[in-house]
């Protein structure tokens, strides 16, 4: 019962936390039969929450202990929650003999055609990587198959999860669920179990790192995200892309690879261009501008913009007197606490929903009682959330408003270093292409 409020709710929030969600592949998720879940672990909670929503299927979650305390806390998370413990020796060293019962519940709960959700890399960090998965899940999907003379019809589905900035309220998600892996066709019987249960990992591995953007070398993070960031709107040109986030997660992935094969061929042009770009956005920065400011820059300002701006301000105002006591309060708790990276965005999703829910039932309840109609509470809720969502979208047409009036007075006070930033940006891009042409005819060989 609990547990379908929670996925509900969280449901709701997630459309509201998230500005798009895409999702491909839905239709490998099998409707019967026992399922391992299993996904990158970039953000912590919200992590969980995401795949709980998405999956279709009731989960029971593969959670550290150390997150489970004692007590009520215990019993809530692993009855209300279907969250199963598991005990590290690198954090609970003295407990890990209790990951026995831990295998028994997972078997009993997949032989009932059951699904579990596990996180392979074992701990959360935000990265566009895949780190080396541990073989647990390999061995348990082996085992639960062998007990049942690989008749059980257990499978494995990958999920990649794609956050443009999982700690940004109003970012992007792409959930890509990869084609389920059967275990059953494991029935190799070899001489040595080990091998099969590597075969396996390297199988998931493999299906994840499809399903994920994984930048091999770190420190080509850096010049992927720079890269996409000045080359983006001619590639958005290229790929055909407005607004589909499966397309954009393919020109994510043409990118990365691009940049993984100049790396590899000990070109400097990687660092060349690299120093090039940072240059441009230094002088960027240096008048407080941006990139898409720039290409904005040279829109003309229509009448519909001022209209959109003067007719939408009342309604920006409204929801912002509404939402500011939950909204605030939410920022101030989350920057107050000192938390890991990867918790980040989870906790100011999960702090969000708990203010704004229990701010709205509040002001229901505040209504019914005050004016006598009980539906009233009701719409004030719809309409308090309907303006919330209102003002991230009012607030960003005045940024790109200012950004524009920002440029134009660049403009004005220095035509000459307007006209070198527009050089710049073209020779850079230019270059990009250049690469960009010559990778693509290397990949069609």
């Amino acid at each position: 019962m609990i547990y379908s409020i929670f996925k509900f709710i969280f449901g709701i929030t997630l459309q509201s936390f998230f500005r798009r969600i895409g999702i491909k592949g839905s239709e490998n998720i099998p409707t019967d039969g026992p399922i391992i879940f299993v996904a990158n672990h970039p953000s912590a909670f919200m992590d969980p929450i995401v795949v709980g929503a998405f999956a279709k299927r009731t989960l029971h979650f593969i959670a550290a202990g150390e997150f489970f305390g004692k007590g009520l806390k215990h019993w809530f998370y692993r009855t209300q929650f279907n969250m199963i413990p598991v005990y590290r020796p690198s954090t609970m060293p003295g407990y890990t003999h209790k990951n026995i019962e831990m295998f028994t519940k997972c078997y009993d709960h997949l032989n009932k055609g059951g699904s579990l959700l596990i996180f392979p890399e074992g701990n959360s960090i935000t990265e566009k990587r895949l780190r080396e998965l541990k073989t647990g899940v390999a061995r348990m999907a082996y085992v639960a198959e062998q007990q049942n003379d690989f008749k059980l019809g257990l499978n494995i589905v990958p999920m990649g999860l794609n956050y443009s900035n999982p700690h940004e309220f109003r970012s992007d998600l792409f959930v890509h669920i990869g084609k389920p892996i059967e275990i059953a066709g494991y029935n190799h019987q070899p001489e040595d179990e080990r091998e099969l249960i590597r075969e396996i990992t390297a199988d998931v591995t493999d299906a994840l790192q499809s399903a994920v953007l994984h930048i091999q070398d770190k420190k080509l993070d850096n010049v992927v995200e720079k890269v996409e960031h000045i080359y983006k709107p001619e590639l958005k040109n290229i790929f055909g892309i407005s607004g589909q986030l499966d397309k954009t997660f393919a020109m994510q992935k043409e990118v990365i690879d691009a940049i993984e094969h100049y790396d590899q061929q000990n070109e400097p042009a990687v660092e060349e261009m690299e120093s090039e770009i940072d240059q441009y956005l230094s002088s960027l920065k240096k008048y407080g501008l941006t990139n898409r400011g720039l290409l904005e820059s040279q829109t003309s300002i229509t009448a519909l913009v001022f209209l959109k701006l003067v007719l939408g301000l009342p309604f920006f105002m409204i929801g912002w007197l509404v939402n500011a006591i939950p909204y605030y309060l939410t920022r101030t708790i989350v920057l107050s606490l000192k938390i890991d990276e990867a918790f980040k965005g989870s906790l100011l999703m999960a702090i969000g929903t708990a203010a704004f829910v229990f701010y709205y039932i509040g002001m229901c309840i505040w209504a019914s009682l005050n004016l006598n109609i009980w539906w009233l509470g009701i719409v004030l809720i719809l309409l308090a959330y309907g303006l919330g969502l209102f003002c991230f979208i009012y607030s960003g047409w005045w940024g790109n408003f200012k950004e524009q009036q920002a440029f134009k007075a660049l403009i004005e006070k220095d035509r000459d270093e307007f006209a070198k930033l527009l050089l710049s940006r073209k020779q850079i891009v230019e270059r990009l292409e250049q690469f960009r042409t010559k990778y693509t005819a290397i990949d069609s060989e």
